[in-house]
């Protein structure tokens, strides 16, 4: 039985946590928290709080007081007339008085799921708004967001995505088969589009690249990053190369993107880096001021051999580190074919 349902019928004012949970048939504790909470943040559910709380970890009040408003009843012969995706839940038959505030869009909505939403393909939240109430930023209001919630109205049900942040690219050449090179941090990627666009090389130090990505230092490790960025270019395959400081929080980078992305060919530009070490062997050590925390750099140690292997070692286990630009845009041009 629907929790409003239930506080619409109730035959006295207060209602106990317990009978509330037992009459909803909500075994789930975080469901059903959730779903009073919906309730007490409308203000049709008040706590007593002489009854004090259940102890959980996401806390209730043992009693709760009910104020269901009155219905008025123009408003639900109107909310009847709605589409049942709009009505699903119970909850805007329970809260008559949401109608006035929210008609027009209520109309829009009816409107779409009437005539539109079984036809349509994904697109945009912003086009999605547009395409609905004429405002692209519709979908954006927090209160507007928050309403949708209490109608159990999501994202998906609109059929519409949150656009990704981009991630900045430039390519070379496209193809089905791709080699694409991250760059940790954004000069380098830069002098790199700048020889890849003016003089259209794409060779570097041997290793032959299709295109270069500026991963903008944690930006390339969030959550789907790469997915919908592969989703944009189309290839079929893709191998990836990353570059970045030799340092504990550039090599935590790359194990934190392979971790997010199991399955993907993606492997440390270990030329790059012996360059790196070469162009710095004359400056002094910059001191590595990386979170203090403990790393476990096993799995880029097997990635390097002989005096590379040492000198990542060395510098690492010292608490120095090498910035990616120490291969500067005089080397890179020299290097590039």
């Amino acid at each position: 039985m629907k929790i409003a349902e239930i506080l619409d019928s109730w035959p006295r004012k207060v209602i106990t946590l317990d009978c509330l949970q037992k009459q909803s048939g909500i075994l789930d504790y975080g469901k059903f928290y959730t779903e009073v909470m919906q309730y007490v943040q409308s203000g049709v559910l008040s706590a007593v709080r002489a009854s004090h709380t259940n102890g959980r970890l996401h806390p209730l009040y043992k009693k709760y007081r009910i104020s269901v408003p009155k219905q008025a009843p123009e408003n639900s012969e109107n909310i009847k007339l709605f589409h049942p995706s709009i009505l699903k839940n119970g909850w805007l038959i329970s809260h008559p008085e949401e109608y006035d505030k929210w008609e027009q869009e209520l109309k829009a909505l009816d409107n779409y799921f009437c005539h539109f939403c079984t036809s349509l393909m994904p697109i945009s939240k912003k086009e999605r708004s547009y395409q609905i109430f004429g405002e692209e930023k519709r979908l954006e209001d927090h209160d507007f967001m928050l309403f949708c919630h209490h109608l159990g109205l999501s994202l998906t049900d609109l059929n519409c995505y949150e656009t990704p942040e981009p991630l900045f690219d430039y390519i070379l050449h496209f193809s089905p088969a791709m080699t694409l090179l991250i760059c940790e941090n954004k000069d380098i990627w830069f002098n790199l589009r700048r020889l890849m666009l003016e003089e259209q090389k794409g060779t570097l130090f041997g290793f032959t690249l299709d295109g270069i990505i500026y991963g903008e230092g944690n930006k390339i490790t969030e959550e789907h990053k790469l997915d919908d960025y592969l989703l944009g270019l189309g290839a079929r395959s893709v191998h990836f190369w990353y570059w970045g400081d030799i340092d504990k929080e550039g090599f935590d980078i790359f194990l934190r993107l392979r971790k997010r992305n199991q399955g993907r060919n993606i492997q440390l530009f270990t030329r790059g880096y012996e360059e790196m070490i070469h162009h710095a062997a004359k400056k002094t050590p910059q001191k590595d001021n990386s979170r203090d925390r403990k790393y476990n750099f096993d799995e880029i140690f097997s990635q390097f051999a002989g005096e590379t292997l040492r000198q990542i070692r060395n510098i690492l286990t010292s608490g120095f580190r090498i910035p990616q630009e120490a291969v500067n845009y005089e080397i890179l041009k020299e290097n590039m074919k």
